[in-house]
């Protein structure tokens, strides 16, 4: 496995909103065979992030890598035509099968 088993890496993603920043520098590390749950008060970024993972909005700073490749996706349909895979749930959290493949539980709908 590429990059010593990360799966998903997004480094110091930054995006604002109409001057407001609703992520200033994040980051997540998610390995293969671990889980993990993104948690916080409402609007502390948790869904921003996760958009900006899937397309859904454009990061203004940051890079994310899936599998030790950078990826940018413009829009939902360019991650789903990468080959990953995505689902959708009504819960924030990020879930790393032994497979290798990522899937990620969201509160919201396209």
């Amino acid at each position: 496995m590429k990059n010593g088993g990360v799966l998903l890496e997004m480094k110091n993603i930054t995006k604002a909103f109409s001057g407001v920043r609703a992520l200033d520098s994040a980051s997540l590390c998610v390995r293969a065979g671990t889980v993990h749950a993104l948690m916080g008060e409402n609007g502390a970024g948790k869904s921003t992030l996760m958009k900006c993972l899937l397309g859904v909005y454009e990061k203004d700073s940051g890079s994310i890598f899936l599998n030790g490749e950078e990826v940018d996706f413009k829009n939902p349909r360019r991650a789903a035509e990468s080959g990953r895979k995505f689902a959708l749930r009504h819960i924030v959290e990020a879930v790393v099968h032994a497979q290798g493949e990522i899937r990620l539980f969201k509160r919201f709908q396209f």
